[in-house]
């Protein structure tokens, strides 16, 4: 039955080239080494070592630890602190007192909410026809 249906002159071929609509990116064009990773690297181009483990250390030996600075005390576990609960028995703080607020000023305040008064804006002029 399929043998009966027509479906054009087209048949589905292998194409003859690459066809850039089937890439995602350039690649077939422009068929340049890359920069990263150790094998294929691009000769061209400075190439840093792969891994670095730093300089050895002059002296091995068991006097080498980080110092006093990093000296946990004997309290502190990986919990948190060990010990008896510290309690004080202090007075409580008194209660606040009234604020002495005053009402008048010496001298006027030195800023204003008001309009800006300005020499150069026209005053404003409203002619309304009722």
């Amino acid at each position: 039955v399929m043998a009966d249906v027509w479906v054009g002159s087209w048949r589905p071929h292998k194409p003859r080239g690459p066809i850039a609509a089937l890439y995602s990116s350039p690649g077939p064009k422009y068929a340049l080494p890359g920069l990263t990773g150790h094998n294929h690297h691009d000769p061209r181009k400075y190439k840093a070592p792969v891994f670095s483990f730093g300089t050895r250390h002059g002296q091995s030996g068991s006097d080498t630890s980080p110092g006093p600075r990093y000296l946990i005390p004997s309290n502190i576990t990986r919990l948190g602190r060990d010990g008896t609960p510290a309690f004080s028995l202090y007075s409580r703080p008194r209660d606040p007192e009234l604020f002495q607020v005053t009402f008048t000023r010496s001298r006027a305040p030195s800023f204003s909410f008001g309009v800006r008064h300005s020499q150069y804006i026209a005053p404003l002029i409203m002619n309304v026809a009722e």
